[in-house]
């Protein structure tokens, strides 16, 4: 039976921070608390909440909030070992942070077919033999062209999003005829459930639309959960010839007061059915300490072959990291008021006030979504690699300060103790100045990069809650954005080599000795490419392993050559081997290598699969 839970999260929130950067280790008392979050207690109590928390906001052009950060931010744990085991790709062909929870991607495979998105159709190629053969398309709706996909079974969920297109002048006039279009208006995310029982004929089961930005998908156990950014969208006037913006003001104001509860929950549709209904009930919605949100985060339960199946828990809350391991989902807010904060009262706000990321969690080991307990850390969480559950503890690594305040990381150890989350302890002084830019975790140990002239690497040793330290140090020109294990306490860093001023000259692999967490060293380094950049840095499904060959598969873009696929074969002592490069059609950001069985890879560029290789023979 596959599941669909998707996640519909509001816009983002949180505050400035200047914090010190002094190196210590401290125990919860020095970190923020929070109290337990209610059930709202009827449609007035959440009606209510949201109009108090809403009128300080309002303007003669609406709420005064700012654009949500959509990039792929969450939110599946880095996968763990204690060893730094050698990890592979998933069952679907992914590369994934955690083993059992796969990704939506671009292209997915069985080992038999590869299902893949051409930016029309749905396609389904056979990859069985030497040359790949296609079996049967299907059309999309515009929505899902440029979507993502999860394979559950001879069922493919596909996902996307977009808003409508519009020129901002008026149609008819001279400059309509030449004004591009632009993403404007409230966006709508689309959710299809397509059967490949027949891969030959793949037939669309049931579409569902759900108000919001589609952000990210994962799958785990059967369950699909879709995480998808909403705000409330209320019929608000602007100033024009005949209103001036006093006017406009007053009548957002009155528009706000009159609004209903349900006026700023999300709604739903499913084809074939009649109108819109609501995601959830009031009495199903969570209600944080702070009233500083304006959005909603559902997580609601599909099941896909019941279209009556249907479940969902909320938290009124405004939201743009989500994180979820096998049996926890947690909701945070991140901190950079200038890219998606909420609105700040003045500019002595933004600079002095402290940043706080709030995080929510919830239960998920079953179909139900349940929440547990809230918390609070100091600074802002980057992406879904700053966290980490193990062991029934989340460790979060957060960067403090901002760009008049020195800047550090900063790791924080937290615990659940009943509805609250508590920190138990921290460690900071990590990269002060410096950017994050990549973390990953290995039960007790943790491995944090920072850059600005010089690589950081820094490991950290988390088997004391309470006192997580920093263990060893290793600083090196350039920089790796995704670290990948190999076995044998190696790690594979992919990034960017740079001078020793800090000026980045082009794509680079490097190997890392942690078998001593306390003198990590570099074994190796090469040069994927004399420039250009791998989307590896940015987007780790891009990234291929094959462990029992010890062959990794980075895609490059070379201004030169375009998007090329570069082998590199490691030795088990850390060496570093360029074994082979192909030519993939199409950008780089959306190739991948799909590992079939033993060595065969099916390679994909241009929405089309461009040949079923022997890795080996690249």
């Amino acid at each position: 039976m596959a599941v669909v839970t998707a996640l519909a999260l509001g816009g983002g929130a949180a505050l400035t921070s200047c914090s010190g950067v002094s190196p210590a280790t401290a125990p919860a008392g020095q970190e923020l608390s929070a109290q337990a979050a209610p059930i709202f207690d009827s449609c007035a109590d959440l009606r209510a909440w949201y109009v108090r928390a809403a009128l300080p906001r309002v303007t003669a052009w609406g709420l005064e909030q700012p654009y949500a950060f959509a990039a792929d931010m969450g939110f599946v744990a880095a996968a763990r070992t204690d060893a730094l085991a050698a990890v592979g790709n998933g069952d679907s062909g992914t590369n994934l942070q955690e083993q059992d929870v796969d990704e939506a991607d671009v292209a997915k495979t069985d080992g038999e077919l590869v299902v893949l998105i051409d930016g029309r159709d749905l396609v389904v190629t056979d990859v069985s033999g030497s040359v790949p053969q296609e079996l049967g398309r299907l059309a999309l709706p515009p929505r899902l062209r440029s979507g993502e996909l999860l394979l559950d079974g001879d069922k493919a969920v596909v996902l996307g999003s977009a808003r409508r297109l519009y020129s901002g002048v008026a149609s008819g006039s001279n400059l309509s005829r030449i004004a591009a279009p632009a993403a404007s208006g409230p966006a709508r995310t689309l959710m299809a459930i397509i059967d490949l029982g027949d891969p030959t004929t793949p037939v669309l089961d049931r579409l569902e639309r759900v108000e919001g930005e589609l952000l990210t998908a994962r799958e785990h156990d059967g369950t699909v959960r879709v995480v998808v950014s909403a705000a409330p969208e209320l019929p608000f006037v602007t100033p024009g010839r005949h209103r001036s913006s006093r006017q406009a003001l007053v009548r957002n104001r009155e528009i706000v007061r009159n609004a209903t509860a349900q006026d700023w929950l999300p709604l739903r549709s499913t084809l074939g059915r009649t109108g819109k209904r609501p995601l959830l009930d009031c009495a199903d919605v969570v209600r944080p300490g702070a009233r500083s949100t304006l959005g909603v985060v559902t997580v609601l339960t599909l099941d896909a072959d019941d279209p009556d199946g249907f479940a969902a828990t909320g938290l009124a809350a405004d939201s743009d990291l989500v994180y979820a391991s096998a049996d926890r989902m947690y909701v945070a807010t991140a901190a950079d008021p200038f890219v998606w904060g909420p609105v700040i009262d003045s500019i002595d706000t933004a600079l002095w006030r402290p940043a706080t990321s709030q995080i929510h969690a919830f239960d998920i080991t079953g179909t139900q979504t349940a929440y547990v307990a809230t918390g609070r850390i100091r600074g802002t969480v980057a992406d879904r690699w700053s966290f980490s559950e193990h062991e029934g503890l989340l460790r979060v690594a957060a960067t403090q300060g901002n760009g008049w305040r020195p800047t550090q990381t900063v790791i924080s150890v937290l615990r659940e103790e009943g509805n609250r989350l508590v920190v138990s302890g921290r460690v900071g002084g990590l990269g002060v100045n410096e950017q994050l830019k990549a973390v990953r975790w290995f039960g007790d140990l943790a491995v944090v990069v920072t850059f600005r002239q010089v690589d950081p690497l820094y490991t950290v040793d988390l088997s004391d809650e309470q006192h997580p330290r920093v263990t060893g140090t290793l600083k090196i020109p350039g920089y790796s954005a995704y670290l990948h294990p190999l076995g044998d306490d190696i790690l594979l860093g992919i990034g960017q080599d740079a001078t020793a001023s800090g000026n980045t000259r082009g794509p680079q692999g490097a190997t890392f000795d942690l078998s001593d967490a306390r003198q990590p060293r570099q074994l190796d380094n090469v040069a994927l490419a004399v420039s250009g950049f791998s989307p590896v840095e940015r987007d780790a499904r891009a990234f291929s392993y094959l462990p029992g060959e010890r062959l990794a598969l980075i895609p490059v873009s070379d201004w030169r050559n375009g998007t090329i696929v570069v082998a590199l074969h490691i030795t088990p002592s850390g060496e570093l081997r360029r074994a082979g490069a192909t030519t993939v059609p199409g950008p780089s950001h959306r190739s991948r290598m799909l590992p079939l069985d033993d060595t065969r890879v099916a390679l994909v560029g241009r929405g089309e699969v461009t040949a079923v290789v022997d890795a080996q023979r690249l």
